[in-house]
Parts: structure tokens; sequence; C-alpha cells
């Protein structure tokens, strides 16, 4: 039976609920683990990388992770997201697109530095390079997925999984994920006693 707006409104808000929920606790706390140690050493950077969606998803977390880190917690976060339009448009044209980010990776980071990988279908081509190419350079990857985790999901050393099969429950399920780690991070760290949140 189709659902009118309010029915969707219960369904969808339960849903991302439950798709939050999902998540693998252990693998959540590794994620939080990595990212702790990575922003308190100044030799490590981020890379951030997703299509679509994922991509502002990837941006919002270069500025929730680094700003905000930043700016409470007084760490020294290293993001860069691979996302930058004329880089992008020239790796598609000139080699490809599915090499986009793996591509970047090459010239940018080195071993022990981390790769956050966004991917609802968790089979995206340039998202699987992206991995392959981060595990060649001695790389951490954490990857945000969703239905089925796809190829994603075992390539990755931290699997942030959102047991879901649509869409946009999976993508504010990541974006919720993203939230709670930085949140967490600038509380453990703060130099500050309140932070507005």
């Amino acid at each position: 039976m189709e659902m009118n707006v309010l029915q969707r409104l219960e369904d969808y808000a339960q849903r991302v609920s439950r798709g939050i929920l999902s998540v693998d606790k252990i693998q959540f706390q590794k994620a939080f683990d990595v990212l702790c140690d990575v922003y308190l050493n100044g030799n490590k950077e981020v890379f951030v990388c997703g299509n679509g969606g994922s991509l502002t998803m990837s941006d919002h977390f270069h500025c929730d992770h680094g700003k905000g880190t930043h700016f409470d917690a007084k760490m020294k976060p290293r993001i860069q997201p691979l996302t930058n339009g004329s880089i992008l448009t020239a790796i598609a044209n000139d080699i490809g697109y599915d090499e986009v980010f793996s591509f970047q990776l090459c010239f940018k980071a080195k071993s022990d530095d981390i790769l956050v990988a966004i991917s609802a279908s968790g089979n995206s081509p340039n998202i699987i390079r992206a991995i392959t190419k981060a595990k060649e350079l001695g790389m951490t990857v954490i990857a945000f997925v969703g239905f089925d985790g796809g190829k994603a999901k075992d390539l990755a050393d931290v699997c942030l999984w959102v047991r879901e099969d649509n869409y946009g429950i999976i993508e504010d399920c990541h974006q919720s994920f993203m939230h709670i780690l930085a949140q967490s991070i600038r509380m453990t760290y703060n130099c500050n006693q309140e932070i507005k949140l």
C-alpha cells in the first residue's frame, strides 16, 4: 500500500534510526580510534572521497572533522577531500572516471595515511580503485557503505555498514556517523568545558 507523506515521514524516521543502530559497534569504535590517532599525529593525513551525494558528504566530513576538532580540541587534522572539480574533470577526461580518486592518491598519499571512502553501494568502480590503491600504498581504509556492503565491505580495514536498501536513508546514516565521530572526538579531547553541539 502506498504511504502518504506523513506515513512516509514516520517510516523514514524509524528506518534511519534502525540504520544508525545497525552499524557494527566494534567497527565504529575502530573508526573512532583510527581517526583520533591520525588527528593527534601531525604527520598523517586523511583523504576523503565519494560520488554524487557522497561527494558532498566527503566535503562535509572535511568541514566537521577539520574545523571542529581543531577549534574545540586543538588537534591538527590534515584532511584532504579528493573532490576538487578541476582535477576531477582533468583526470576523468585524460585518464578515465574510474581513476579520479586513485590517481590522486598516487601523488598525494603515503604509507600510514588514511582513506575515508563513502559509497552507498560499496561497488562504485572509482571507489574500489581508490581503496585498492590505498591498500597498495600501505594506507588504512575506512569505508562507509550500505545495501549488502559491496566489494568495499571486504576490502576496507574498517567498515561502517548501514543495513538498509534506500539510498537516502543510507546517506543520512552516513552523515550521522560523521557527526557522531566528530562530536565524540571533540568531547574526548576538548580544551573547553562547554562545547556547542
